[in-house]
């Protein structure tokens, strides 16, 4: 196409609306020149709308673009993170267990009193520190009296949620103590009613030299050289 051809198409296109970028893409010429040569149009309003529309769309599309590439990058990078969680952690053993317990209490647990106990609304947590107890304390499931604290808008659940409970530790309801119902001033309200399973305050019977035990464990981390 020569010259003149290519001016005259793109006067003709920019005319019509299209953007200087549309025509440049379309006949391959430079822009300054475009700019020279479509000078003297001017675009009508709703040509002017239409572009800017169009760009819109453009900038919308670029950006779910953007955000899908950034998606599958982070997506990328916890896969490979997860793997290599994996292969540092990879076998447990009993002793790595009990740590991780006496770490969890040091956390959660009781720190007052003579009374062992371990609250969260975690089953994980609550499962692992069950774990713990027996390997180092050798507590069995007939030693737990466990107490759940439930939000007073679930009080018609309290029955299920025990359920739900007993099923994941194996402790029998009968062992459950009595609920206790938490009041809140202003009443909230849960997307999904069903999901809610209030916390598990997990105790134990006769527990004064477990939790003693335990705070003697929390104090050893404590005073560990950690930049040794």
């Amino acid at each position: 196409m020569s010259k003149l051809d290519l001016k005259e198409k793109s006067r003709y296109l920019r005319m019509q609306g299209f953007s200087l970028n549309e025509i440049v893409k379309k006949l391959n010429v430079s822009k300054s020149t475009l700019s020279l040569w479509c000078r003297d149009i001017v675009l009508t309003q709703p040509q002017v709308i239409l572009l800017e529309k169009r760009a819109q769309i453009k900038n919308y599309a670029g950006a779910l673009k953007g955000a899908h590439t950034n998606h599958l990058k982070s997506q990328f990078i916890i896969n490979e993170e997860k793997q290599k969680a994996k292969k540092f952690i990879h076998k447990i053993s009993n002793r790595e267990i009990c740590l991780i317990g006496t770490a969890l209490y040091w956390a959660e647990g009781n720190k007052t009193g003579a009374t062992f106990g371990i609250v969260n609304s975690d089953p994980a947590v609550i499962l692992i520190s069950i774990k713990w107890l027996s390997l180092e304390f050798n507590i069995k499931i007939n030693d737990y009296m466990p107490r759940i604290f439930i939000n007073e808008g679930h009080k018609n659940r309290e029955l299920e949620i025990k359920k739900y409970w007993s099923n994941i530790t194996q402790i029998p309801i009968s062992q459950f103590r009595n609920t206790i119902f938490i009041k809140s001033k202003h009443k909230k309200i849960f997307p999904n009613t069903s999901s809610y399973t209030g916390v598990m305050h997990l105790r134990i019977k006769q527990s004064s030299k477990i939790l003693y035990r335990t705070l003697a464990q929390v104090e050893l981390f404590k005073n560990i050289n950690y930049e040794s």
